[in-house]
């Protein structure tokens, strides 16, 4: 994509747009370094020194009182610096260690506030195995509190189906893009790309959501091994460059907050069945798809609302592609849930038929026009939306079946055994 395409590409958005593991953590790499981590000025830069040498002897030995004493001097910094709810969590967390029971610290970390340093101490429930602390990157700050806070604004425009009526207001999760300082425990060699909260899934009801994305662990550990390397074998040369860090940790920091919008339940000649109810095993992958279709177009509504730059869009239909190739490969081997083959192979299909991508010829790549990626995403929302509000199942499956399963599209297949070929070098 040439320069004069990408700004052709971001005024179309604008028209357009009016994995895990049992710690509830997703790890990419067995052993990563730390870099770029942050550096935090006068008491703050106390507290988090001490909470980098508690870090360090953790898990401590022992259920006597000195085991958390490095937990109470970081508590009290904290307290001193004005972080009084970080000093709460603290510490519990101090007599998690000295207890050796985490119960109480899934609730603690949700009334934290938006304090500078975020620790996660872990599992729960059970004995304290590890921690992260890490330091908030409010270069992200900025853009996701307008999402957070107008998420309901986001929900209504979009392609909602006739007769929904959508009530959302601000978006209840908390959301928290972290870079890794320190981590201690079973976490002491490598970090998750993102940790879901709370880790006792029982107190979901009660507590909501929550989600930290470890910035630098996720450019170092995830992006750089396996998105960049694939962006050059999917796509055209001249949109490699739009597949950056950033779009894709902020493609995945606003896909994980989607689920939620449109119609979460369909008619039945029983009253209202949830969706998983209604579509069987069409559920999973028509809500995946969706997922990945309304986190890509949060962008352009931000872009839209001018509280992200211009030049996020292209990076962000880029993304799109990539991950749907990324994410359909590591279905087909088993690396991610199946269902993800069918949402992905979904997703391909329509941009292709809509002209959001084509192969070019010469190169054997995906070219990209990022304005009609996101026509393209907007129709396919519409088309699931009224999938899910009628409950529809022959709907679905036509629609799944035209698109989602090998063979459909011998161009993306062989873009799949290009991938593959790379993994097996």
């Amino acid at each position: 994509m040439t320069s004069s395409a990408a700004s052709r590409a971001v005024a179309a958005v604008v028209v357009a747009a009016s994995f895990s593991c049992r710690s509830n953590s997703s790890t990419h790499s067995a052993v990563d370094p730390i870099s770029d981590a942050p550096v935090l000025g006068g008491a703050d830069r106390d507290c988090l020194g001490a909470l980098v040498e508690a870090t360090r002897a953790f898990p401590p030995a022992g259920t006597d009182a000195r085991a958390g004493s490095a937990w109470h001097r970081a508590a009290d910094l904290a307290e001193r610096s004005g972080r009084s709810s970080l000093a709460s969590y603290l510490r519990v967390a101090a007599t998690a260690v000295e207890t050796r029971d985490t119960a109480g610290l899934d609730r603690a970390w949700f009334r934290t506030d938006d304090s500078p340093i975020v620790v996660v101490i872990g599992p729960s429930p059970g004995p304290p195995a590890f921690v992260h602390v890490g330091v908030r990157d409010e270069s992200e700050d900025a853009w996701l509190s307008v999402y957070r806070e107008r998420w309901g604004e986001f929900e209504r425009s979009l392609p909602l189906p006739a007769g929904f009526v959508s009530t959302a207001g601000a978006l209840d999760s908390r959301v928290v893009v972290a870079d890794v300082v320190e981590r201690g425990g079973t976490a002491a060699r490598s970090t998750p790309s993102s940790t879901t909260l709370p880790l006792d899934s029982t107190l979901r009801n009660e507590l909501g959501r929550g989600w930290v994305f470890w910035k630098n662990t996720m450019r170092d550990a995830w992006f750089a091994t396996a998105i960049a390397p694939a962006a050059s074998l999917v796509l055209a040369p001249d949109d490699v460059p739009f597949a950056t860090a950033r779009a894709h940790r902020r493609f995945y920091v606003t896909r994980f907050t989607t689920y939620g919008l449109g119609p979460q339940v369909a008619p039945s000649d029983a009253g209202p069945v949830s969706l998983e109810q209604c579509f069987g095993d069409l559920h999973d992958p028509l809500v995946i798809a969706k997922a990945d279709l309304l986190g890509t177009l949060a962008h352009a509504w931000l872009v839209e609302r001018r509280d992200e730059p211009r030049e996020i869009a292209p990076e962000m239909a880029a993304m799109l592609v990539l991950m749907s190739f990324r994410a359909l490969r590591d279905a087909i081997d088993g690396k991610a849930p199946a269902p993800h083959e069918a949402a992905s192979r979904l997703i391909l299909g329509w941009l292709r038929r809509e002209r959001a991508i084509a192969l070019d010829p010469k190169t054997d790549r995906w070219q990209i026009d990022a304005g009609r990626v996101f026509e393209a995403a907007r129709s396919l929302v519409r088309e699931i939306f009224e999938i899910h509000a009628t409950g529809d199942v022959a709907r679905a499956r036509r629609l799944i079946d035209a698109f989602a399963h090998a063979g459909a599209d011998i161009d993306i297949d062989r873009t799949l055994e290009r991938l593959a070929k790379h993994a097996n070098r």
